[in-house]
């Protein structure tokens, strides 16, 4: 099939993938072993998918990795708990090889300061291009709708401001909704939140969608979070709350601490709150 290229730069970037593969292709001819597997990240389907061949890979390597030894004057062997990189024949300075499995695998999936080995490091090179091409366009077409439905929510249910000079937030966003048992329970859960608050004193000011739940003292304002699971957060700010936009920036408030009231606790509860108001040394 011949390839059609709409200008000169799309033939250039196509010329140097076929470059890069090639390089890439000539590396892993380069690995002392070979796994049966290694091309078939070609079958992955999911994202997930990808995280377990990646693992799977990673592990038929450190399977196959010998341990160092060597003999000592009595013809005793020594076991180091360590092995050279099966692929590339690496190992560190001044050390017997990779400490297994944790060093190799460091070593096979480049993390931390540990230099990667330049066989897998193209391996998964190939197979992070393959993946990005099957699934990119998926993905991004997902966030097109997420985006789009976030939008219409922020536009019909209840938003919070949790925070001043910041946009407020959708009150499910840490709850994983969707079905109508999931709905009733956060409706449950702001009703039986507002209740609290006011038994704690706080103030519940409304404007359109937008709730906020505050209580003011002489030098700062205590600010409610009631979508935390199990609790209701208090983060608190000094006065005054700045609430202009300074060079495209929310002008900073200063913020002075947090803390919170868990939803089981039932006794003394504003004596419990004043108290953590006191423990910040305002």
């Amino acid at each position: 099939m011949k390839l059609t290229f709409h200008s000169n730069k799309d033939k250039e970037i196509a010329n140097l993938k076929m470059q890069l593969e090639s390089s890439r292709l000539s590396v892993m001819h380069l690995s002392k072993i070979e796994i049966p597997e290694w091309y078939s990240y070609n079958n992955c389907n999911s994202r997930e998918e990808t995280y377990s061949w990646k693992g799977k890979i990673v592990q038929e390597i450190i399977d196959v990795a010998q341990e160092e030894t060597s003999e000592n004057i009595y013809g005793q062997k020594i076991y180091y708990g360590r092995a050279i990189c099966p692929l590339c024949g690496d190992w560190p300075n001044n050390e017997h090889g990779y400490t297994m499995p944790e060093g190799l695998l460091r070593h096979l999936e480049g993390i931390g300061n540990v230099l990667q080995c330049v066989v897998m490091e193209n391996l998964f090179g190939m197979a992070r291009d393959c993946w990005n091409e099957k699934f990119r366009q998926k993905e991004i077409e997902n966030i097109l709708i997420d985006r789009k439905n976030n939008d219409q929510r922020l536009k019909s249910e209840t938003l919070i401001l949790v925070a001043p000079g910041y946009p407020p937030e959708l009150f499910d966003d840490r709850y994983e909704l969707g079905s109508t048992k999931n709905q009733k329970q956060h409706l449950n859960r702001l009703i039986w939140a507002e209740k609290r608050l006011k038994d704690l004193g706080f103030s519940i000011q409304v404007l359109n969608n937008i709730k906020s739940f505050t209580k003011e003292y002489d030098e700062f304002v205590v600010f409610a979070d009631p979508r935390r699971k199990g609790l209701i957060g208090f983060d608190v700010y000094k006065k005054p709350l700045l609430k202009k936009i300074i060079n495209g920036k929310h002008a900073s408030t200063k913020f002075i601490g947090e803390f919170d009231i868990r939803d089981a606790w039932k006794h003394d509860l504003i004596s419990k709150f004043e108290q953590r108001v006191k423990n910040l040394h305002i």
